[in-house]
């Protein structure tokens, strides 16, 4: 195991390259320790790439194939992105380089089946889970309210069981999950509390209707796992008899109001607040006598009841042709359209110089913080028992430090990409306005809901005095990218 340290890697790669004449190892080091081989969504890979189509590197040294792809698809994407850059690669151990046919040849041979090997190593686990599951048994996660892991498997935990099987009973009296959730609150109950692998204490939160859905809908309380499309007799012991559980889900699933299937048809969704309580309006529709009507409802008094917002439904269409008119009256003004384009162009540069810097400086950080942690890692063995534990800690929190900073990477490689594809989004929406009443129609759903909220900062609906207020952007809303907003005039 000593020799697939990253360290060992380079040392055999630098012996190699020392052994060939005229050949320059570059100064910049490509090591993603940490992220798997198995995509080419790496951090120092990508650097790698980008640094080949520069005419910076000549030939790419690796210990063994698999360092570089495990995917055949992406390794022969990789492998063209090297042959246009007239670039080389070589294996140290394997004794193949792609300078020759016949190395080509066997290199696309070994890729086949290291993909081949990680395929059946995917499909045994999968089998191996779903298996367990047709079987009834647990296989994995955190243990439901209601039960605790024990050898892993699911025990009834006593009192937790008790506020299950009252949920399914107050549900079934009185036919309100609003009042199910204020019940709990007033007494002052939670969620069930969770404890992780390093000691973490992961407390419960307040219930709200999703909660009380969660636990309704749940199909291990009445002794069945999921498998796949099925429900299969568990190995666990039912909290609730299974006639209480079909008539609980069966009250369910009459409910008038419910999110639709595809939410396409609705324009203004993430951009909608109650000017009551602040929090967001989210979709809903309902269906009499074979005709749909479609509205907007206050997420707050939907999920904590009526009387925690005095806004109620508000139908979809005024509210999203008071938006329509919003954007009409923007197209008519070229001037504020150039003056969006402008700041949004200014805007991404501004971003784009700040993800690089960090672009930068994160591996370095990363890297420190890695050796810091191996260094808390080789010092254990010689630490007293009776301070093993926060040792142990220590190690913990910094491995958290670094899988934060690499997320962090992984994010600003993301907006630098992002931002490369910002020039096409800001041309497409300064010719959509230029041209609105011709193109609004024409465009598909998800075209009008992509240039409202390039737009549109948010729409403000007050539930006593029914004003709509629309808020403009001062830059166009891009993918990846934050933009501010000016207060539109109230309609």
């Amino acid at each position: 195991m000593e020799f697939n340290s990253l360290d060992a890697q380079r040392d055999a790669c630098l012996s190699y390259a020392r052994s060939q004449p005229g050949w320059t190892v570059v100064a910049e080091r490509y090591d993603d320790g940490g992220f798997t081989g198995a995509n080419t969504e790496r951090p120092a890979f990508q650097r790698l790439l980008h640094d080949i189509e520069n005419k910076l590197i000549d030939m790419v040294i690796v210990y063994k194939v698999d360092r570089l792809s495990r995917s055949l698809l992406d390794f022969a994407k990789v492998m063209d992105r090297f042959n246009a850059a007239g670039c080389a690669f070589v294996s140290v151990t394997q004794n193949f380089s792609t300078a020759d046919a016949m190395g080509r040849l066997t290199l696309n041979m070994l890729m086949s089946f290291a993909e081949f090997e990680r395929e059946m190593i995917s499909e045994r686990t999968r089998d191996k889970i779903a298996g367990a599951r047709r079987r009834g048994q647990w296989t994995g996660g955190r243990a439901p309210l209601g039960y605790r892991i024990e050898a892993g498997k699911l025990v009834v935990e006593p009192e937790e069981a008790a506020l299950v099987r009252e949920i399914f009973a107050e549900y079934l009296e009185r036919d309100s999950l609003h009042a199910i959730f204020e019940r709990l609150r007033s007494l002052g109950r939670t969620t069930k509390r969770h404890v992780s692998r390093g000691g973490r204490v992961l407390a419960g939160s307040r219930w709200t209707k999703d909660s009380v859905l969660r636990v309704l809908k749940n199909p291990l309380y009445a002794g069945r796992v999921r498998a796949g499309d099925e429900l299969v007799e568990g190995q666990h012991p039912a909290l609730v008899e299974r006639a209480i559980f079909d008539a609980a889900n069966a009250r369910l699933g009459a409910r008038r109001f419910a999110l639709p299937r595809t939410c396409e048809r609705y324009l203004l969704i993430g951009l909608t607040r109650c000017g009551e309580c602040g929090r967001a309006m989210t979709p809903a529709s309902a269906r009499t006598r074979g005709r749909e009507y479609r509205y907007y409802r206050c997420s707050t008094r939907d999920r904590r009841g009526k009387r925690t917002c005095s806004t109620g439904l508000r139908p979809a269409a005024p509210l999203e042709a008071a938006a329509v008119e919003h954007i009409r009256a923007l197209s008519a003004d070229p001037r504020r359209i150039e003056k969006m384009t402008g700041s949004t162009h200014a805007l991404i540069a501004r971003q784009l110089s700040r993800f690089e810097q960090e672009r930068t400086s994160l591996p370095g950080a990363i890297a420190k913080l890695s050796a810091d942690t191996q260094r808390l890692v080789d010092a254990l063995p010689g630490v007293a028992t009776d301070e093993r534990d926060a040792a142990i800690a220590r190690i913990e929190r910094s491995s958290e430090r670094v899988e934060a900073r690499q997320s962090r990477l992984r994010e600003v490689e993301i907006a630098v990409a992002t931002s490369a594809r910002a020039t096409r989004d800001i041309a497409w929406i300064a010719a959509a306005l230029t041209r609105f009443d011709r193109e609004w129609h024409r465009m598909p759903p998800s075209g009008r809901a992509r240039l409202a909220g390039a737009l549109i900062a948010d729409v403000v609906v007050r539930g006593r005095s029914g004003e709509i207020a629309i808020a403009s952007r001062d830059a166009f809303a891009l993918p990846g990218h934050r933009t501010s907003s000016a207060r539109g005039a109230l309609r």
